[in-house]
């Protein structure tokens, strides 16, 4: 998609360059300057979002349009509080795009239509890189009870295998907790970022 969607919008924009790696990306941004950049939350090191905070502090940061598969209220409009101009959702149409591209080139926000709260919006993590303190919606997640059994397992130092069976369960449910639990906080399979969120989660908790 990256590729079709770039040589489309070659004839309004400029095409300075793209990255495959997360890693890559402020430098990249460096070095080729551009006005706007589209941000594909799927990257296989973790979640693209956290690193919106990092490129807001860049010298002439680029506005930043996120692309993703997630029609998710509440991720959009965390997106935004990180630093984002722009949300679009990968089903749409080339030129939402191109829309989206324009509008945050003019200095507004672009928030894609196909995306709409229905009921209470799922929260998703969106740490704050400047100051090491964590966005207040990361703990507005309930956690079930065999989630938090889980997590205070982990936490204790113990593998998945050890925690199937303290807690008695398949080793397999393990994981599937956990990946339940990463589609709500942008979990990328980080388990150090996933334990240092559920040490701050518990500190919110008791406080």
């Amino acid at each position: 998609m990256a590729d079709a969607l770039a040589s489309w919008l070659s004839p309004w924009f400029e095409i300075v360059g793209k990255v495959s790696r997360l890693e890559m990306l402020a430098g990249a941004i460096r070095q080729t300057g551009p006005d706007a950049v589209l941000l594909d939350l799927a990257f296989k090191e973790r979640s693209a979002l956290h690193e919106l905070p990092t490129l807001r502090q860049l010298p002439q940061a680029p506005r930043v349009v996120i692309l993703t598969a997630y029609r998710d209220y509440g991720l959009m409009m965390g997106a935004i509080d990180a630093g984002a101009s722009g949300y679009v959702v990968k089903t749409s149409d080339f030129t939402e795009v191109k829309i989206a591209l324009d509008e945050v080139l003019a200095g507004r926000l672009y928030l894609s239509p196909n995306v709409r709260p229905e009921g209470p919006p799922r929260r998703k993590i969106v740490p704050r890189v400047d100051d090491g303190t964590w966005h207040p919606m990361a703990f507005e997640i309930d956690l079930t009870a065999r989630q938090l059994g889980i997590l205070t397992q982990l936490y204790a130092g113990r593998s998945a295998r050890q925690v199937a069976t303290v807690l008695e369960i398949h080793h397999s449910t393990v994981g599937k907790e956990l990946q339940r639990l990463g589609e709500r906080i942008e979990w990328a399979g980080d388990t150090d970022y996933l334990l240092r969120w559920f040490q701050a989660y518990r500190r919110r908790c008791d406080g």
